[in-house]
């Protein structure tokens, strides 16, 4: 049996929250074994989930004792990481509060706080904020009342490739402080095209406890289609955000309203994305058929993801080769020959007041 086998039949088993015994590692694995679950796990950063699993058991692990203290080690130091940047939530919204700047957290810190039955199971090492473009001045200020500095070099673009990073949403305004949190600024859900306005979203913002602490969150609907954009864009090579996902389906498939959420993905143009990513989650987790979406893409357009996507590989892709997978991604959902071209002139020239947001002062 391949370690990536075990691998997701531990994930389906957290994600449907079974009671049964967790399944373990099969008898007499070999080194080589070994040294594959243990870098999976790592690279993945699925240790916590794991080393949990496998401490349920009845019966000790099979795997080699350097292999357990090796997982545990990790294991251990994730959520170390997560607990100060917890903590450095809690000081940031705090301040965000008091001088009533309005926020929604999204994406991991959302995902540990409000899908996994222990925060901890679930490593955070960055903040992502959605927020109002018009309140950038008073934002930047609280950051730098916080100690966050700006974690980007002087933005003067050499290529195409950084003016597309920095220009979409996958990776937003990036601040860091001294205790290496990294603080994502976001101010769209997604964009494909022009900027567009993101009142749907805030209207359905919801309430998250946090030991006690009262945070404002992006909705269901818009925190399961963003997970599933980040599968698609680094090709489901990041297995926490197909667990992030399987626990949205598995825990509140019933509760999601699924007619926002197919007229969001059509309107921003990657519903066969969207539907594909919902797809392989269902497939790889072996959840219960969540089918909401009633108009599957074409066999063509579901081929072509797949043979886009790889599951299970050791790494993620690095630098240009994910930026270009990027502009594939963003390339196979422009429909027309017309925004295909638009897309285009948006690496070569992105729009000066645009970009400029990001930064806080005028892009040349």
């Amino acid at each position: 049996m391949r370690a990536i086998d075990v691998i997701f039949e531990t994930l389906a088993h957290f994600v449907k929250r079974d009671d049964s015994p967790p399944p373990g590692i099969p008898a007499r694995v070999g080194p080589q074994f070994e040294r594959e679950f243990a870098s999976l796990c790592e690279w993945h950063f699925l240790s916590p989930i794991v080393v949990d699993s496998l401490g349920r058991l009845a019966l000790g692990p099979v795997l080699s004792d350097f292999s357990c203290r090796r997982l545990r080690s990790q294991a251990s130091a994730l959520r170390a990481k997560s607990e100060t940047t917890f903590e450095d939530l809690r000081k940031l919204v705090g301040l965000f509060n008091e001088k009533n700047v309005p926020y929604l957290i999204m994406d991991d810190v959302l995902s540990a706080l409000s899908l996994f039955p222990d925060p901890a199971h679930r490593p955070v090492e960055s903040i992502n904020l959605l927020v109002h473009e018009s309140d950038w001045e008073a934002i930047a200020a609280l950051c730098h009342e916080l100690g966050y500095k700006r974690d980007i070099r002087d933005p003067e673009f050499d290529n195409g490739d950084d003016a597309l990073d920095y220009y979409q949403y996958f990776t937003p305004c990036r601040l860091r402080n001294e205790k290496g949190t990294q603080l994502g600024l976001s101010f769209r859900l997604v964009d494909f095209g022009d900027p567009e306005p993101e009142e749907a979203a805030w209207r359905h913002a919801r309430e998250i406890d946090a030991d006690g602490v009262k945070l404002m969150g992006i909705g269901l609907e818009d925190h399961f289609l963003r997970t599933c954009m980040r599968l698609n864009m680094t090709r489901f090579e990041q297995l926490l955000f197909a667990v992030d996902a399987g626990l949205v389906l598995s825990g509140h498939g019933d509760e999601l309203d699924w007619a926002y959420l197919e007229a969001l993905a059509r309107a921003r143009m990657f519903y066969p994305a969207f539907y594909c990513a919902c797809e392989r989650v269902i497939d790889s987790l072996t959840l219960p058929g969540v089918r909401r979406m009633e108009r599957a893409p074409g066999r063509v357009r579901r081929r072509m993801f797949d043979m886009i996507w790889r599951p299970g590989r050791l790494g993620l892709l690095a630098g240009k080769q994910v930026r270009f997978h990027r502009f594939r991604f963003y390339f196979l959902e422009s429909g027309t020959i017309g925004e295909k071209f638009q897309l285009v002139a948006r690496l070569a020239a992105p729009r000066p007041e645009w970009v400029s947001a990001f930064f806080g002062r005028p892009y040349k």
